[in-house]
């Protein structure tokens, strides 16, 4: 999120910039015909933006900078079930890279299988809603193959129809 609010407040600056140098053109053109205030509305929100580019740096760069002593270490340990929900959200935040897909266009499908440490995620066309109703997940992560060995590579998934995952989600 930090990360967008970055990018829109460069694109404000730099739509800013090109309006203080279109009034300055328009300044050293014809001297008299000057919209001064927009002139000055332009620049003043040019320096706020810049000082809150500024700021955010400054704050970015304090809060990832925490050192560690020689004898420190930090820790995060979690449940099984807060792992799932943290591979869940990864798996929500990067569709678009593990699945090709646009994340605006999409169904989200998963489960987990807590007993087999199993975590199966489909996206689907956002417009197919029968989709979902018709899919035992549950079933469908015991008898569907691992897709991958690892996150890391590309090939990541498989294609299937819908029609298979249904016939293959009910099949004994």
């Amino acid at each position: 999120m930090k990360r967008k609010r970055s990018y829109l407040n460069l694109i404000a600056l730099l739509l800013c910039c090109g309006g203080v140098i279109k009034y300055f053109i328009s300044y050293l053109i014809d001297k008299k015909n000057i919209d001064l205030i927009g002139f000055i509305i332009i620049f003043i929100i040019l320096i706020v933006l810049i000082i809150t580019l500024i700021i955010e740096n400054i704050y970015y760069k304090k809060r990832n900078n925490k050192k560690l002593n020689t004898e420190e270490t930090r820790v995060i340990k979690i449940s099984k079930e807060a792992l799932y929900e943290f591979i869940y959200e990864k798996f929500i935040e990067n569709q678009n890279e593990y699945f090709d897909v646009n994340s605006l266009e999409v169904n989200n499908l998963f489960d987990i299988d807590y007993e087999n440490d199993s975590f199966i995620f489909i996206v689907s066309d956002k417009d197919e809603v029968d989709f979902s109703k018709n899919i035992d997940l549950k079933r469908l992560i015991e008898k569907l193959p691992d897709t991958t060995t690892t996150m890391f590579k590309e090939d990541r998934y498989k294609v299937y129809t819908k029609e298979e995952l249904i016939a293959l989600s009910k099949k004994d």
